[in-house]
């Protein structure tokens, strides 16, 4: 699906059948406000059609001035706009410029303008086709329908929507006819959604016509054409699906670390529903590792199965190559309807995380500056599963509910104060400790909530269920807080559950160390599927069913997110070394020293340092090899870059950032 044109509408994306090519003629670009008003003249490029139109728009943001100098306030604030501007122009028209009013309180500020331009279809009426399907008794046709927020203004045209069956050896019939009109009905924004029975055409061959057609002729229509999509359409059937094919949902609970959870032995019940209704209903993995502790990388390697040196998504440059595949994509692929919710912030659609979902939906309401949004996510996964017993689904949902800020509601502020004598921490990572364990027992109950919906609409015994996260966080032990800028197992091991009913039996753990990178082909190997494409990661399905290991890797490395410090995770010890400021190593004795406090004398550790040395070259030297055998297209570095498509709603984004700490 890395191919499939997708469209948001409303913080959701969608996969659609088409859309007018759109480009970032200005991106961000730095511009301090003059007096009066912003003149941004502008030359369209030549590849752009322009015979019927070109819609050219700006937007102007620039920080709250009042938050200047004060990081807190910096963080809590919101970018103030310039009313946008838009306007169409054709071919032959002069060159044009576009003309933005600047309020007297703004003038003098720096500020960042984007300037996207998006063609407009050259025809009235759009049309495209999907299938053929075989259709079988009880099939519906299900799809989903918009006009695109750009032709919500003043000027644009009503869109009239119609989807023809077109039946082997038959003619056309006319399945679906509706019209949208969101300039002049508020009802008419957003996603719809159709579901069409075909019971008249079972046992057939039949295609599908999908026709959108700008009507142009009303008095007050002064573009001629509108921004029509249809999204996603699928064959759906109403029969009970196969046994053999459970759903999966997986959990992220972002900066969620191991060693303060129930089921890892932690002294404080953070995590009772994640220990005693998954874990041990299932299997607990005892030993979890994430490639950096940092969100981007770690999200896609869990959701790809690669590690960053080959999906390359290290920051927000990088966007998935085309070639790699997501875990949606193959679930899709295999018939499993898809949808995911998440937070945004790192883990948005343009970086490619939304490919193979038949829904991509983003919590970036103007709520969502607050770090926790876990009700309203949880609450929208809820609302999807709800009557999804006919097909397999794959559900992926994502909170950043448990990350800094901490702020507990105040039934959890009174929770889990004591802390023993040996802590010999300063008093404010204590403080923050507490507040974060309160936030994951007040996420713990979020859980918990959505686990009794699952068992509601009878799904519990037909799911794979994995709990997992990015990544941990530190408090002071190594006299730094936060994460990504070191390798201790306080940012870098996880929790990691899986439920599935007759398939993990209960009570199973699994001892050997297991990567997030492995979670892609076990997933695939419980539910008998292959992959389509090799990948680095390895399945501990046997492990999950009770069965000996099949596994061969030992070790499992951990990068900062500068590169600056490595690490080598084995069973019984770790290998650390830093480059900069002047290089070093390390071995730590995990059974002795679990805090890594107390590095082995270097006269005794020179074998495992070998070992570590040795492993880390010869990891580096595979990841050249699986990049060389399995070509992407290439970026600036040997990776796929491309930034405009999702840069383009980045004011959002780093409202989202600021927010959580990650930028000022």
């Amino acid at each position: 699906m890395a191919g499939v044109a997708v469209v948001e509408i409303g913080n959701e994306t969608r996969p659609v059948l088409s859309r007018p090519r759109r480009r970032a003629l200005r991106l961000n670009e730095r511009v301090v406000l003059p007096v009066g008003a912003l003149e941004v003249p502008l030359e369209l490029p030549d590849d752009l059609d322009a015979k019927v139109g070109v819609k050219l728009e700006a937007t102007v943001s620039v920080r709250d001035p009042e938050t200047k100098g004060d990081l807190r306030a910096i963080r809590s604030s919101r970018r103030l706009r310039l009313d946008p501007v838009s306007l169409v122009v054709r071919a032959g028209q002069p060159s044009p410029t576009l003309s933005l009013a600047v309020p007297d309180e703004l003038v003098g500020e720096k500020a960042l303008l984007t300037v996207v331009a998006r063609e407009l279809p050259v025809e009235d009426t759009v049309t495209r086709e999907a299938g053929p399907w075989r259709i079988a008794e009880g099939d519906r046709l299900e799809f989903g329908y918009a006009v695109e927020e750009s032709a919500w203004e003043e000027g644009f045209p009503p869109v009239a929507f119609r989807v023809l069956a077109l039946p082997e050896g038959g003619p056309p019939t006319v399945l679906f006819e509706r019209r949208l009109d969101p300039v002049e009905d508020l009802r008419d924004r957003g996603w719809k959604d159709a579901s069409i029975g075909l019971g008249a055409l079972a046992g057939r061959d039949v295609g599908f016509r999908f026709e959108a057609k700008s009507i142009a002729n009303a008095d007050d229509v002064t573009v001629p054409r509108s921004l029509p999509v249809f999204a996603n359409p699928q064959v759906r059937s109403t029969k009970p699906k196969r046994a053999n094919r459970p759903n999966v949902i997986l959990v992220s609970l972002d900066t969620l670390r191991a060693k303060n959870t129930t089921p890892y032995g932690y002294r404080h019940d953070t995590t009772p529903h994640l220990a005693n209704r998954i874990a041990a209903a299932g299997a607990l993995v005892r030993t979890a590792v994430v490639p950096v502790a940092f969100t981007p990388p770690s999200h896609m390697t869990m959701l790809t199965g690669l590690e960053p040196c080959a999906h390359g998504v290290t920051d927000r440059d990088h966007i998935l190559a085309p070639e790699d595949l997501l875990l949606a994509e193959i679930l899709r692929a295999n018939g499993y309807q898809t949808a995911a919710f998440t937070e945004n912030a790192y883990v948005v659609a343009g970086a490619g995380f939304a490919r193979g979902f038949d829904r991509y939906v983003e919590m970036r309401e103007d709520a969502s500056a607050a770090p926790g949004f876990g009700v309203e996510t949880f609450r929208a996964a809820e609302e999807w599963i709800r009557g999804r017993a006919r097909e397999p689904f794959f559900l992926f949902v994502h909170t950043y509910q448990v990350h800094k800020p901490y702020t507990p509601p105040r039934g959890y502020r009174h929770l889990f104060g004591e802390y023993p004598a040996s802590d010999t921490r300063e008093q404010r990572w204590k403080d923050e400790e507490q507040a974060y364990d309160q936030e994951i027992r007040y996420t713990d109950d979020l859980l918990g909530g959505f686990l009794d919906v699952l068992e509601q609409q009878g799904l519990d015994e037909d799911t794979v269920l994995i709990v997992t996260s990015d990544h941990g966080e530190e408090f002071g032990l190594h006299q730094w807080g936060g994460h990504g800028f070191g390798v201790w197992d306080a940012a870098i091991l996880v929790p990691l559950v899986i439920r599935a009913p007759g398939l993990v039996p209960e009570g199973t753990v699994v001892d050997l160390p297991v990567g997030v990178v492995d979670l892609v082909p076990t997933v695939l190997d419980l539910l008998g599927l292959r992959l389509p494409r090799p990948v680095q990661g390895s399945s501990f399905a046997p492990e999950l069913r009770g069965e000996a290991p099949s596994r061969t890797r030992r070790g499992y490395i951990s990068r900062s997110v500068g590169r600056d410090v490595v690490s080598v995770r084995f069973p019984e010890f770790k290998y650390h070394r830093r480059s900069k400021p002047h290089e070093s190593e390390g071995i730590f004795e995990l059974k002795k020293d679990p805090d890594e406090l107390a590095p082995v004398p270097k006269r005794d550790y020179a074998g495992r340092a070998a070992m570590g040395r040795e492993f880390l070259d010869r990891f580096e030297r595979e990841c050249r090899e699986y990049r060389n055998a399995h070509p992407v297209t290439v970026g600036k570095d040997g990776l796929y870059e491309q930034r405009p498509d999702w840069l383009l709603n980045r004011n959002e984004i780093q409202r989202k950032l600021r927010s959580l700490g990650y930028v000022e």
